[in-house]
C-alpha cells in the first residue's frame, strides 16, 4: 500500500458533538487507531523479527485488543444514552454500531489466525476513517444535539 493512500484522522478533524463524554470517546478512540496505524506501516517497511513478544505483530495484537474492548464501552454508552433519553432513531444508531463492531471483529479474528497485514491495514487505513467521520457527523451528531435538547447535561458521564 502507498503512503498517499493511508488515511489516518486527526482529533481536530472530526467535529465536536458537545457531549464531553463522546467527544473525549471519539478522540480516544483517534488516538488509538493513529498508534496502530503506526505500527501497522512499521510492520509493513520491516516485518517481523525473530517472533519476539515485544515485535510489530505483538504490539499490533495489543493494541487492537485494546481498540476493540474500547470500541465496545464506546459503543455500549452511546447507547444507553439513546435509550436513556428515548432517541428515534435508535434502532438505526444502534444497528450501525452493531455492523461496525462485528466488521472490527472479524478483522481483529483475522489478524489473530493469519497475520494478515493487507485487511487490517485496508480496515485502519480506509474503511475506518470513511466510516468514523461519517458515522460522528450523521448519527453521533444528530444523537448528541437530540439529547442535549431532551435536557441532557453535556458534562454528564455514563
Amino acid at each position: 500500500m502507498l503512503e498517499s493512500s493511508k488515511t489516518i484522522l486527526e482529533t481536530e478533524a472530526i467535529p465536536r458533538v458537545n457531549l464531553t463524554f463522546m467527544d473525549n470517546t471519539h478522540f480516544e478512540e483517534i488516538e488509538m487507531v493513529k498508534e496502530l496505524g503506526e505500527l501497522i506501516t512499521l510492520y509493513q517497511e520491516e516485518g517481523d523479527e525473530n517472533n519476539d513478544p515485544n515485535t510489530a505483530e505483538a504490539k499490533i495484537t495489543e493494541k487492537l485488543i485494546i481498540w476493540l474492548n474500547h470500541t465496545i464501552a464506546h459503543f455500549e454508552r452511546e447507547n444507553k444514552l439513546m435509550q436513556q433519553t428515548n432517541f428515534p432513531a435508535f434502532p438505526i444508531h444502534s444497528q450501525e454500531h452493531e455492523i461496525a463492531l462485528n466488521r472490527m471483529k472479524r478483522i481483529v479474528r483475522l489478524w489473530q489466525t493469519n497475520k494478515e497485514i493487507e485487511p487490517l491495514s485496508d480496515f485502519i487505513f480506509s474503511f475506518w476513517p470513511n466510516w468514523f467521520n461519517a458515522h460522528v457527523n450523521s448519527m453521533d451528531m444528530m444523537t448528541a444535539r437530540f439529547a442535549l435538547m431532551n435536557g441532557f447535561n453535556s458534562q454528564s458521564t455514563l
